[in-house]
């Protein structure tokens, strides 16, 4: 009779969860500035911003028209910069059609609260929506 004992090796792994992405709280001014991609490129961030306009067309970028839609935002309080669309000042937020609800109800100078990932684009930064929510 022959026995075979299998030794089997055993290893402790330890997971580790990469920690989530913060969030970090900006003023509108930060993401219009000259140094903006530099500062916040790559980053989630939070801003209130004044709804201007929606885009018509073709969103910016790599940004398809079938899966977003383009809207353009002004400083809080400061819809007089909105007389100047091609400012550096507005800023372009790029959101999924399961924002599309709320684009109807949206008014020249109302409130947002955006939450998303600011992007490098030519000329500036775009915000890559994950929330979009009207201050009431």
């Amino acid at each position: 009779m022959i026995a075979i004992t299998l030794l089997g090796c055993r290893t402790e792994h330890e997971v580790r969860q990469a920690p989530s992405p913060r969030i970090i709280d900006v003023e509108y001014a930060q993401l219009v500035s000259p140094n903006a991609v530099a500062q916040f490129g790559g980053k989630l961030v939070r801003v209130r911003a004044a709804f201007f306009m929606l885009q018509q067309g073709t969103p910016p970028g790599v940004y398809t028209r079938d899966e977003y839609a383009a809207l353009k935002t002004v400083a809080p309080g400061g819809t007089m910069h909105a007389q100047r669309p091609a400012s550096s000042e507005v800023l372009t937020i790029v959101a999924p059609h399961a924002f599309d609800y709320l684009f109807p109800t949206l008014h020249y100078g109302d409130t947002l609260v955006i939450e998303g990932l600011a992007v490098p684009s030519q000329g500036g930064l775009i915000i890559q929506a994950d929330s979009v929510q009207k201050v009431m």
